[in-house]
């Protein structure tokens, strides 16, 4: 029944000084929003590289292949590896083979050096996801062709080789993917011939249509990247071998389970075939860097915006609690409990923490859209295009930043009221 007195009072207590109030509401607002919105940022740009590996680089959650990435995979592993899959297919919601591959490319006027792979088409199409099913940003993607023999360039290799966009999109690399529709683009020779070495050293040759321009993602794959069909690449290379299997689980949480079970089985027969994460192989490389380097830039900056905000806070809380020195002493002179006074004191702090931090939860969701409306793009690292500035706001980021503001607010008042309550009645009405 007194807390509940209390807690009356000191909703009374804040309405009577609505100016301090909203003081202090606003310092917490402004602290909330400063941390929320650059801690969404992050989360953004994490989503969007993990979305760039998983969906549209079709590498999904896991990887099988050998340690080399010029390790192919013969027909007899590969055999070991469809007897595992099958046992746990129940596991497995997308199955994607990939065969890398490179060569010379032949225009008749340019001739250069590529790099490129051959995937499954329909699986691949699968992997992408409801984002990525139009991966290309002029004419169209393998599964619209199926019945023809052709390949995708990226961007600079098809200006390398005299392929031009007619419309050319303004990339930018993001979660959303590209609008399903075909953007015409002309090649000074519409067929290039790929000639390769197969691991015997026969010279082959193959002459294929382009159809589709592709974003790279890294400006170096970028300059060299062809995509053609498994089928295509194996009879190229003259080899029923591939270079890796890219897994897609149903449940990510499973994915230690699985490799348990492939390191008993698969693994004791041929050990040179290992099922990792994309992230544990070379392929993730920059990705880690790039992850590594935000997570301690993200550190230092909550560091110091929470070094600010809790500045801010303790210099508007600190300043209503010490001008009300007097107010304290009265009440201890009319009967009053120093446990009571301190519960009502710190009531008011928690309460107006809790105000703050319900403006700044609203204002993080209105800056955040408003932001990602704009879609102001910027360069991030080696991509080759830009990226649009964005973010997402997450519960537990937001929950996390509550906790941390209110025991920053509790915590700074819990000093100056125990410090009031500690000197003399006579002390405190005359301060």
């Amino acid at each position: 029944m007194i807390l509940f007195k209390i807690i009356q009072l000191a909703f009374k207590n804040i309405m009577n000084s609505r100016k301090k109030s909203f003081s202090a509401i606003l310092s917490v607002a402004s602290g909330f929003l400063a941390l929320n919105l650059f801690q969404a940022y992050i989360v953004d740009t994490n989503i969007l590289f993990d979305q760039t590996y998983e969906n549209r680089s079709m590498l999904g959650h896991l990887l099988i292949r050998k340690e080399s990435r010029l390790d192919l995979t013969t027909a007899e592993e590969q055999k070991e590896i469809i007897r595992f899959l099958t046992e746990n297919g129940n596991e497995i919601e997308v199955v994607v083979r990939f065969l890398n591959f490179t060569g010379t490319l032949n225009s008749g006027s340019v001739q250069t050096v590529f790099s490129g792979y051959g995937y499954d088409i329909d699986q691949g199409r699968k992997i992408r996801g409801a984002s990525w099913q139009w991966n290309v940003v002029a004419g169209e993607p393998l599964d619209q062709a199926p019945n023809t023999r052709g390949l995708l360039l990226g961007r600079r290799l098809a200006e390398t080789v005299k392929c031009k966009e007619n419309q050319p999109l303004d990339v930018l690399i993001s979660k959303a993917g590209y609008e399903a529709k075909t953007r015409g683009f002309q090649c000074e020779n519409p067929s290039l011939q790929l000639s390769i070495s197969t691991q015997t050293g026969q010279v082959n040759a193959a002459e294929l249509k382009v159809l589709g321009i592709l974003d790279g993602v890294f400006r170096d794959i970028d300059e060299r990247l062809v995509v053609t069909s498994l089928a295509e690449a194996q009879s190229l290379m003259h080899s029923d071998e591939i270079s890796m299997i890219a897994l897609r689980l149903k449940e990510v949480g499973k994915g230690d389970e699985l490799k348990s079970r492939f390191s008993q089985t698969v693994q004791k027969k041929h050990p040179q075939l290992q099922l990792k994460s994309w992230k544990e192989y070379e392929i993730g490389d920059f990705y880690n860097k790039s992850i590594n380097f935000l997570f301690i830039f993200r550190n230092f900056i909550t560091l110091v915006v929470i070094s600010i905000g809790a500045l801010s806070v303790m210099t508007t809380f600190y300043r209503l609690v010490f001008e009300r020195t007097r107010e304290i002493g009265t009440l201890l002179s009319v009967g009053f409990k120093s446990k009571h006074i301190f519960t009502l004191i710190i009531s008011e702090a928690f309460f107006l923490s809790l105000l703050g931090i319900a403006i700044g939860v609203l204002a993080s969701y209105i800056v955040a859209a408003l932001v990602n409306s704009l879609e102001i793009p910027y360069k991030l690292g080696m991509l080759s295009e830009a990226v649009p500035f964005a973010m997402t706001i997450q519960f537990k980021m937001l929950f996390l930043s509550a906790l941390t503001l209110i025991f920053i607010s509790i915590g700074i008042c819990a000093f100056p009221v125990k410090r009031a309550l500690k000197m003399k009645v006579s002390d405190a009405l005359r301060e």
